[in-house]
């Protein structure tokens, strides 16, 4: 355009930054003393429309995270008349973690080499096209040796039976496990949709080929 409005993509920021409210990163560019000052050797137009065009993308990001965060699955505790599913209900450890602490709804002791499969009290409702996936957790497997057996295990979208996590004891001591506690960590994955397809050609190909276990030299 031949005149640049400065005053409409004023105003065009302004609805952006409202938008957008709660992003410190880019807040932190709109609330510069002066735009100009932003891109050194550009002209404040051009600074405007570099700050807008990363405004509109961050936002379909940040829209894009929350249509994702709405996904829900359903969690149905078999006793729900003594409380006990406030205590149980899995459950993030900080807001932006990955994974929901799952906790045990039964008391447990778990001897050193031994497996145990440890019931969590609940069911899940998984929409179609996710999937549950149950790791160890960290600071058990450091501190203590002890793991989810199949890491990662997977609760299908169609399960509805029990949630029960299968542990190990790798340590050298028993492990004591109490109502409440936390034993593994859920993360709720998105799934891609794939398609296998036989082919009777040559594959591609790769620098590793075929190499398999210990093919790194390590």
């Amino acid at each position: 355009m031949d005149t640049f409005d400065m005053i409409g993509l004023g105003e065009r920021i302004g609805d952006l930054r409202e938008e957008f409210l709660g992003c410190v990163e880019l807040n932190g560019i709109i609330n510069a003393s002066t735009y100009d000052k932003i891109y050194v050797g550009k002209s404040r137009e051009k600074s405007l429309e570099i700050i807008i065009s990363k405004l509109c993308e961050s936002i379909k990001i940040k829209k894009e995270t929350q249509a994702m965060s709405e996904v829900i699955v359903k969690i149905k505790f078999d006793d729900q008349e003594n409380g006990v599913e406030h205590r149980l209900m899995p459950s993030r450890a900080h807001e932006d973690d990955a994974g929901l602490d799952i906790k045990s709804c039964e008391e447990v002791v778990i001897h050193p080499k031994q497996r145990y499969l440890v019931d969590t009290g609940f069911r899940m409702d998984i929409p179609v096209g996710y999937e549950a996936q149950i790791r160890s957790r960290s600071g058990h497997a450091i501190k203590k040796g002890l793991c989810v057996v199949n890491s990662p295990g997977t609760i299908d979208s169609g399960y509805r039976g029990l949630v029960k996590v299968g542990l190990i004891n790798h340590g050298e001591e028993k492990v004591v496990i109490h109502i409440g506690d936390a034993i593994a960590q859920m993360v709720i994955s998105k799934l891609p949709s794939v398609e296998l397809k036989q082919v009777y050609c040559d594959l591609s190909k790769t620098r590793r080929g075929a190499g398999c276990f210990g093919s790194s030299g390590n």
